[in-house]
């Protein structure tokens, strides 16, 4: 089976496993904001398939794919300070520039020393998506990752990334 052939299939499915460990989160609707509208997460984690969630189009699927590498670049370059714009408001929340860089250093190291990265399927509703993304780190290892995104205005942030597991590779069983 092909790398991305692999990739597509595990793509669909993580993404309900992926939303339903994010599920805790209600995006307040800003059409009722008295009351919590049910999001990408939220809908996963109840077994529902969300109505408007769908395959990302083409350019959609660029613009994710821009997103991530152009953070990546800046982790090459050791610019955290660049590769933190490209995280969600909710990120910025939660961690400082110094703060940002110690998680990515202890908690993701194959992404902050990487040297490639492959991409996979994607999945939108528009105003959350989700992006599979096989990393190679400096040691020449692959890891793959599903990246949750957050539209903010026009753009597209990197809300959170998620290691999957097993890897594909360890998955398969042996004859």
């Amino acid at each position: 089976m092909s790398y991305t052939t692999r990739v597509l299939v595990l793509s669909s499915i993580f993404l309900a496993a992926l939303l339903a460990v994010m599920a805790f989160t209600l995006v307040p609707s800003r059409e009722t904001p008295a009351r919590a509208r049910p999001t990408l997460r939220t809908l996963a984690a109840a077994g529902r398939a969300p109505e408007k969630v769908r395959r990302s189009s083409e350019t959609g699927r660029r613009e994710l794919i821009r997103v991530v590498e152009r953070q990546l670049e800046a982790l090459r370059k050791n610019d955290y300070v660049l590769a933190f714009t490209f995280a969600s408001s909710r990120l910025h929340d939660q961690f400082t520039a110094s703060g940002f860089r110690q998680m990515m250093q202890t908690g993701y190291p194959i992404i902050n020393w990487s040297r490639a990265a492959e991409f996979g399927a994607s999945y939108d509703d528009e105003e959350e998506a989700l992006l599979g993304v096989a990393v190679t780190g400096e040691s020449g290892e692959t890891r793959y990752y599903q990246y949750l995104f957050q539209r903010e205005g026009k753009d597209w942030k990197i809300a959170g990334v998620v290691e999957q597991r097993p890897h594909p590779e360890k998955a398969r069983t042996k004859p």
